[in-house]
């Protein structure tokens, strides 16, 4: 069973991925408690225990075969078996995490490893990185990174609205910084969930 807030279809707007169809599967539960967070409802909001069979009985009233389980913290739980069952349904089975136990979510085609602490840093078991900055950040462990995967900054939002000083900053280090990479929210830009 697994602690389910919602369950819904929308676009990706973030990351490598952006601009897919996806099926997104949102988990209740962080280990976190990020003052930016803009989705508190993993938190605070009701959820429903889930089976995979109920889970994937929701994720097939729609024509996407591209999942992303976020949350919250997916890693709270062992996915593992979630993510097998639905990759033999045909399923693409992406994650965002920031990284609290990969072992639980080894399995998915696809890790976006989002760490909240720029110091402690895994090394492995993810397919991008994506950090999230704010104009003041202290981006220092970043430069100290050998990185062959994609990284990605991503200007930290207020609420649903884009932080132009945030937006600046992220423009600025990634012409500094040619290799990495912008990541905007393109469904708070599209207003769309």
């Amino acid at each position: 069973m697994y602690p389910v807030t919602e369950i819904f279809y929308s676009i990706q707007g973030e990351g490598h991925h952006s601009g897919k169809a996806t099926l997104f599967v949102r988990l209740h539960g962080c280990n976190l408690a990020c003052d930016f967070c803009d989705e508190p409802s993993h938190t605070q909001g009701e959820y429903e225990n889930q089976s995979q069979e109920a889970i994937l009985e929701q994720l097939r009233a729609y024509p996407a075969h591209f999942v992303v389980i976020t949350g919250g913290e997916p890693t709270l739980f062992d996915l593992n078996p979630l993510i097998k069952f639905l990759q033999k349904e045909g399923y693409f089975v992406a994650i965002e995490t920031n990284g609290y136990n990969l072992a639980h979510i080894q399995a998915a085609d696809w890790i976006t490893y989002s760490p909240k602490n720029w110091n402690t840093l895994a090394k492995e078991g993810y397919d991008e990185l994506k950090f999230i900055i704010h104009h003041a950040s202290d981006i220092t462990p970043l430069l100290a990174l050998s990185q062959e995967k994609p990284l990605y900054l991503q200007p930290q939002s207020d609420g649903s609205a884009l932080n132009a000083a945030n937006v600046a900053r992220c423009v600025e280090l990634i012409l500094e910084h040619p290799e990495w990479r912008l990541s905007l929210q393109t469904h708070k830009i599209l207003e769309i969930p």
